[in-house]
């Protein structure tokens, strides 16, 4: 047996047990042991101590051993009794971004939603380009013949209208008219006008207008261009009627 503690009194012995965390148990057996022995202290790393009354002698025993009836029986290990636990401590700065990691696993569709409802109609859009011309179509049938229409004249009559002649050496934009009128009773089919000139350069006189001035008469204007006509030389403008013969 080894003398772990001697005390001065009771009270000092088991205010030192207690400071120690031990717990303090009656026993009515009292055994000895020796630190290192088998079961000092136990596989738990529990010690046990029988603890005498009288005068405070502190004895250690294996935790399978009883006091004896004068001892108080003794429980304690190699850590103290774990306290409450502390205050959380602050959290820390943030730590930097990791590294992104892989894709994962493409997941599988979805079910297909319920069709919306149909929305209004938008505003109408601006007209397109027009498109190429098509294929020319097959010819239509031929139409019914149409009413015969009124009889035409019998024939026709050339009318000569009087020449009018200008001045003698008429000065450049000089104009001379002329017409030709049908018969009575006849009407007028066509026509036409004639501008000569005395002077060798023909280009200074040249028919300008001729057009049918009313349902039987013909108009035919001659105009000199370029210059005058010439010393003595005239412009003569004719027209023609083609009439019908009644």
């Amino acid at each position: 047996m080894r003398n772990i503690a001697r005390p001065t009194s009771a009270a000092a012995a088991l205010a030192g047990l207690v400071l120690l965390g031990v717990v303090v148990l009656p026993s009515a057996t009292a055994s000895s042991a020796r630190p290192g022995q088998a079961g000092i202290p136990n596989a738990a790393g529990t010690y046990a101590g029988c603890y005498a009354k009288a005068d405070g002698f502190l004895r250690l025993v294996s935790t399978a051993r009883r006091c004896r009836p004068t001892e108080l029986r003794a429980i304690w290990n190699r850590h103290g009794v774990r306290g409450p636990a502390g205050p959380a401590g602050e959290d820390g700065a943030p730590g930097a971004t990791g590294p992104q990691g892989p894709a994962g696993v493409p997941g599988s569709h979805g079910t297909a939603g319920v069709p919306g409802s149909q929305g209004g109609s938008g505003p109408e859009g601006d007209p397109g380009p027009e498109g190429p011309a098509g294929a020319q179509g097959p010819a239509g049938d031929v139409g019914p013949e149409g009413p015969q229409g009124d009889p035409g004249p019998a024939g026709s009559q050339l009318v000569n209208g009087s020449p009018v002649t200008s001045t003698a050496n008429a000065p450049r934009n000089t104009t001379v008219t002329a017409t030709a009128s049908c018969p009575a009773g006849t009407v007028l089919l066509g026509g036409g006008g004639q501008a000569t000139t005395t002077a060798s350069q023909k280009e200074r006189a040249h028919l300008s207008m001729s057009y049918p001035s009313s349902a039987t008469t013909w108009t035919a204007v001659g105009t000199v261009g370029i210059s005058a006509l010439g010393s003595g030389q005239t412009m003569t403008v004719t027209a023609y009627a083609l009439c019908s013969l009644s």
